[in-house]
């Protein structure tokens, strides 16, 4: 790859993501390892792929090498390892990624619908119950995030 592309995030974002679906893991840890700039969007590209693949470990290294370079995670960064958490379903680590959210991000839509899935996930419909009761005006993501999680809870009271 031509030099230049090295400083385009977009570039080097869209072969990473490129690298990871066709499983090129190597190729795309490769080059995420040129790149002597990162972003939050060279990390997403990498814990996205890494979280697509399965590869969940690996997405909670490279979340806290992202914190060790200090590069502060986005709102989609937090995004993906929200799902990495609903991946591995284990209440402690998802509520240790949860309580590094900034305030202002918590408020999100997005993040609030994608934890409400999430806690469901996890077993904790009480969670999700509870964030859903919180959004003044719900979209139909969460409805249908919380629906799900209701319907296939194992206690009542949804």
């Amino acid at each position: 790859m031509n030099q230049s592309y090295y400083n385009n995030d977009f570039v080097i974002t869209s072969a990473i993501h490129m690298l990871m679906k066709f499983d090129l893991v190597n190729d795309a840890e490769r080059l995420f390892r040129q790149v002597k700039i990162k972003s939050a969007l060279t990390y997403h590209a990498m814990i996205n792929g890494y979280s697509q693949l399965d590869e969940l470990d690996k997405c909670f290294q490279l979340f806290d090498q992202m914190k060790s370079d200090r590069i502060v995670p986005n709102e989609v960064v937090f995004l993906s390892m929200i799902g990495v958490c609903a991946k591995i379903a284990i209440r402690s680590v998802s509520q240790s990624i949860v309580d590094q959210i900034p305030a202002d991000l918590k408020a999100s839509q997005n993040i609030q619908n994608a934890l409400i899935s999430m806690w469901g996930k996890n077993s904790s419909i009480g969670k999700s119950k509870e964030i859903f009761e919180s959004l003044s005006d719900p979209d139909v993501v969460a409805y249908n995030s919380m629906s799900d999680k209701c319907i296939w809870a194992e206690r009542d009271g949804c």
